[in-house]
């Protein structure tokens, strides 16, 4: 799990359920997934909370 920040809506569908989509706010602060912190990441919707998520490793 990785603590991101949003800074735009972003919507997230779990690969092995993807008929279930997971709203986020802008602006809000969750614990998510490694795959959709990702997701988001590359997407430029959010970032990480802390520098140190960004190197190491991180686990769902």
């Amino acid at each position: 799990m990785v603590w991101v920040k949003f800074s735009q809506g972003f919507r997230w569908s779990p690969p092995e359920r993807p008929k279930i989509t997971i709203a986020y706010r802008a602006g809000g602060e969750y614990n998510v997934r490694a795959a959709c912190a990702d997701a988001a990441v590359s997407a430029g919707a959010a970032r990480r909370r802390d520098a140190e998520a960004d190197h190491g490793t991180t686990g769902d």
